[in-house]
């Protein structure tokens, strides 16, 4: 469990719990860089969280809410965001690589060259994201709302079946 509470004057404290409640790590301001791999942290409330290169690979982020939080260059290969709110996040040169996006909520999300190789996007939610220069290649997009998405190249369909027909 991530719980944001407040510190000293302005800062806040974000504090990572077990299940059980026991303090894993009590960090003051950013987690830029931080090593998360395979945290549990579904449910977490880490809207406007600084995680910029941080390591969540195979991170467990379903449910969470991510509401502008900044992830470039974060690693997020093969991370579960299922169902999580990331409008407005910054992705910018993220690792999503083989990453559950499902029904993920990612509205004006920032992911220009973001790493989106064979993603799980089904379902997801990408009204007026910012996709210019992503790879998109093998991604499942099937569902995904994509109204408005900046960037998304015309060929999507062709790309995923030539990745079906590589892979």
């Amino acid at each position: 469990m991530v719980r944001r509470v407040k510190g000293e004057g302005d800062l806040w404290k974000t504090r990572i719990e077990s299940c059980d409640g026991e303090t894993l790590l009590d960090v003051d301001g950013l987690l830029c860089g931080a090593n998360l791999e395979g945290a549990k942290l579904n449910r977490a409330d880490l809207r406007g969280a600084d995680l910029r290169g941080a390591d969540l690979r195979g991170a467990d982020l379903a449910l969470s809410d991510l509401t502008g939080a900044a992830l470039n260059g974060a690693d997020l290969s093969r991370a579960c965001l299922s169902m999580a709110k990331l409008h407005g996040a910054d992705l910018r040169g993220a690792d999503l690589r083989g990453a559950d996006l499902y029904v993920t909520t990612l509205h004006r999300a920032l992911l220009w060259g973001a790493d989106l190789h064979r993603a799980d996007l089904a379902g997801a939610d990408l009204f007026e994201a910012d996709v210019r220069g992503a790879n998109l290649a093998g991604a499942n997009l099937n569902g995904a709302d994509t109204f408005k998405c900046i960037g998304l190249p015309n060929n999507l369909e062709e790309e995923a079946e030539e990745e079906k027909d590589d892979g």
